[in-house]
């Protein structure tokens, strides 16, 4: 009896094991800096985006952006001024950019 435990053991961390191997190809190559990740996202994509403000309940306004149908064109300027906290707004002067 004491073989099948053994044996039933042996069976059981063998399924658990992990039987592949670490990948010998690793990649010498650094992440790009926050600059260059940046850089990727600077000009428009390939997607229209669509654009609406609406109103919670508290009356706190939410810009929301959603993936608009192909064709779509315009153009929306977005001042964070609109957006600000009343206290926060105190603090942006006119030197400080909206957009």
């Amino acid at each position: 009896m004491p073989r099948v435990v053994v044996a039933c053991m042996l069976m059981l961390v063998a399924a658990c094991s992990d039987s592949s191997k670490p990948s010998s190809s690793s990649s010498s190559s650094a992440p790009p800096s926050p600059a260059d990740a940046a850089k990727a996202y600077e000009d428009p994509g390939p997607f229209p985006v669509g654009v609406t403000t609406l109103a919670l309940p508290a009356g706190n306004k939410v810009e929301v952006w959603y993936p608009a149908v192909g064709g779509t064109t315009g153009t929306v300027s977005y001042d964070v001024h609109d957006f600000a906290p009343e206290g926060i707004k105190a603090l942006l002067t006119a030197n400080i950019p909206a957009a």
